[in-house]
Order: C-alpha cells, then structure tokens, then sequence
C-alpha cells in the first residue's frame, strides 16, 4: 500500500468486516484501467481477522494474463457485502509492480 512496490503477483490483504459473507475486489491499473473485478466468499479468503487473496488471471486490454503489467502503477479496493446488500468501498490502497527483470 502507499505506493509501494510489488511483484507482478501479488496476495492483497485486509481486515475482515463483522458479517460480512462476500468481499468485492476491484484492482485497476493506471494504464490500462480495470484489470480485476471479483467477488470472493469471505469463508474462502478470511481467516479470524485477516482476509487474503492472489488472483491467478487479470484482464489485460480484454485479454486474460496471469500476471499485472511490470513497471506499473495500480489501485485496489475491497467492499464487504452481506444479504442486506453492499457496503462501502474501501479506500484506494496504491502500489506499483516491481520494474521488469
């Protein structure tokens, strides 16, 4: 987060939120905008307070890839849902993939 840098697979991590059954995950790119939008049972990425995920595939101008763009900066979001709906986004939590080998 803050702009740091990472690699072109990354895990994201964040605090779980009371009852939440769903977590949206929104990852966009500075070049080529939204590069993954899912969502993800909480039971599947959270253990007690912490949840975790790594996608495997991201859309790169369309076409799936399986890994982001090096060299790149990036935003991610996270927004609990429940059965009484969605709710708030999280704020943008920024980093930049590593530069290419």
């Amino acid at each position: 987060t803050g702009g740091a840098e990472v690699s072109t697979n990354p895990t994201f991590e964040w605090n779980a939120v009371e009852r939440a059954s769903w977590y949206k995950i929104f990852i966009g790119s500075d070049t080529t905008g939204k590069v993954y939008n899912a969502y993800h049972r909480a039971a599947d990425v959270c253990s007690g307070s912490t949840c975790t995920y790594q996608p495997t595939q991201y859309l790169l101008s369309g076409s799936p890839v399986s890994s982001l763009e090096y060299a790149t900066g990036h935003r991610w979001y996270i927004m609990p849902v429940n059965v009484g709906g969605n709710g708030s986004w999280s704020t943008a939590q920024n980093f930049v993939t590593e530069p290419e080998p």
